[in-house]
């Protein structure tokens, strides 16, 4: 679902800009615009975050339980080589000792960041393909090369960030907390946040914040170049002028499946720089 919102917000931005200045709506944002004038709905922008809200719980619902093995197999590395444990040995320890709930442990965190984060990224991203399009000089209504895509994908890391770092900073602690009850220092995500930020201020949640832009600058790069470049050869095989949910999907996919190469050394040193104790 994200992946389509993407292809919308891509397609409206396009026609947004070579309309010009006079034909935008009342909305700064491109998709928000174009479903403005299109609709005369002025509280659109609600069911905008309502659809990117519905289709982010969704992706945080499917994808919690394995990204808690996976920060669990990069927090590792305190325990001796013979002991580590690999990701279906994880899983099953997870599902033994805290059965089927404990594989949600730590999801409030982005549960609750991931509207204003794809709201941010898609912001992030729009505006970055407005500095590139001022910078290089490149007229509204022309399409972007790649590489410019690529730079505005770039961007959008840096507002996102904003965001994406204290939900992290707080999933990753919780995801490591003991199993047992009383030995656990934090009640959830409410407490984790108060407790966090009595002891280090704004800066404990921020905590990362380095190590998360060096993870997603280069990653988003690859991720808004890989969608692009995939949605183009798509639409050239199938001879379309236009890209369907189809096209966007399979770009998507293959989008996602080249950003976590990417993205993986950095995101085990975030990880491991997050839930480590200050000091």
């Amino acid at each position: 679902m994200l992946r389509v919102l993407l292809l919308v917000e891509s397609e409206v931005s396009k026609r947004c800009h070579a309309c010009g200045p006079k034909r935008r709506g009342r909305w700064s944002f491109p998709v928000l615009q174009e479903f403005s004038k299109l609709t005369h709905v002025n509280s659109f922008p609600v069911v905008f975050l309502f659809h990117i809200l519905c289709a982010g719980v969704l992706s945080v619902l499917v994808g919690h339980p394995l990204d808690l093995v996976k920060v669990r197999m990069q927090t590792q590395h305190h325990v001796d080589d013979s002991e580590k444990k690999g990701t279906f040995e994880i899983l099953r320890e997870i599902l033994a000792k805290e059965g089927f709930v404990g594989m949600y442990k730590g999801v409030g965190a982005p549960i609750v960041a991931v509207a204003p984060i794809w709201a941010t990224s898609f912001w992030g991203f729009d505006t970055g393909m407005k500095l590139v399009r001022s910078i290089f000089e490149i007229p509204a209504g022309t399409p972007l090369p790649i590489a410019q895509i690529c730079l505005a994908g770039g961007f959008s890391a840096l507002p996102t960030a904003v965001v994406m770092v204290p939900s992290e900073r707080i999933k990753c602690i919780l995801q490591m907390q003991d199993k047992d009850e009383s030995k656990r220092k934090y009640k959830g995500v409410g407490d984790c946040f108060s407790q966090i930020y009595k002891e280090s201020g704004i800066g404990g949640l921020y905590k990362g914040t380095a190590l998360t832009l060096f993870r997603d600058i280069p990653a988003c790069i690859t991720y808004f170049g890989v969608y692009e470049m995939s949605k183009q050869k798509l639409m050239e095989a199938q001879g379309a002028t236009t890209p369907g949910i189809g096209t966007a999907l399979i770009a998507g996919a293959l989008a996602g499946m080249s950003f976590w190469p990417v993205a993986q050394p950095m995101d085990t040193l975030k990880s491991r720089y997050q839930t480590a104790e200050d000091g």
